[in-house]
């Protein structure tokens, strides 16, 4: 994800710091931004947030084997970078990837996981410090069309963005994440099948019997349907991803 995040997010904060009010077109890059994460959230912080490790890390390495990377400053970083989640949030995120990192099998792949997570932590940082310039008109607008593209989520995908935007996981300012909440709790749920079948019966007639349907075969979590058709486009721009290098 570190070259999508920078390949687009440019376009997001230049929409962001437009003066006055924000064209309809210049909504469109953060909306991407917004689902983006949220999918990835989704998919996989949910099971993370599900499986903690039994218990807290007992002794840290001085740096990470094959690095120049010390753990103090990657928590540092998580801290610095991740500010919209609790402090509990941000221990278990370091925890999870800490447990990566130590890995035998990771150990060729190590240095470039360490990379690859500095792009997205500097990525979603920039990104929150744009946010927070919006106005309340630019919000409540940004809030709406966010609402407007959950709608056509399956009702299972649009429950789990409510949870995601509850429980304070998608990556804006408090005050915009209110605004999320209230926007995606006056969308409507979508027609049950039985209030669909309902609507267009006529009375004495009888329902012709449903068609059997072939069992699906199982869909790969790369084959979910996302929550935008195109990964968004982002680049921190005054936010390079650090070297780690002291």
């Amino acid at each position: 994800m570190g070259r999508i995040l920078r390949q687009g997010l440019l376009v997001a904060f230049l929409a962001v710091g437009v003066m006055g009010t924000m064209p309809a077109r210049a909504f469109e890059p953060i909306l991407s931004f917004l689902f983006y994460m949220a999918r990835e959230i989704m998919y996989e912080g949910f099971q993370n947030n599900q499986n903690p490790r039994p218990r807290p890390i007992e002794t840290l390495p001085a740096v990470y084997p094959g690095t120049m990377v010390e753990p103090s400053k990657l928590r540092a970083l998580i801290d610095e970078s991740f500010i919209y989640l609790s402090e509990r949030r941000r221990r278990l995120l370091f925890e999870s990837f800490h447990d990566e990192l130590v890995k035998p099998k990771n150990a060729a792949v190590r240095a470039s996981m360490i990379a690859y997570f500095a792009e997205h932590a500097y990525a979603v940082r920039t990104m929150m410090e744009r946010l927070s310039t919006l106005n309340e008109n630019e919000m409540r607008e940004l809030s709406e069309r966010f609402a407007a593209q959950a709608g056509q989520l399956s009702e299972e995908d649009r429950e789990k963005l409510r949870t995601v935007i509850r429980e304070g996981l998608l990556p804006v300012p408090p005050d915009l994440n209110e605004h999320l909440v209230l926007a995606m709790s006056d969308l409507p749920d979508p027609p049950s099948d039985a209030a669909t079948a309902g609507k267009d019966a006529v009375p004495g007639e009888a329902k012709p019997a449903p068609k059997a349907v072939p069992s699906a075969t199982p869909v790969p979590r790369s084959d979910v349907a996302p929550l935008s058709k195109t990964a968004p486009a982002v680049h921190a721009q005054s936010a390079a991803a650090p070297a780690f290098t002291h």
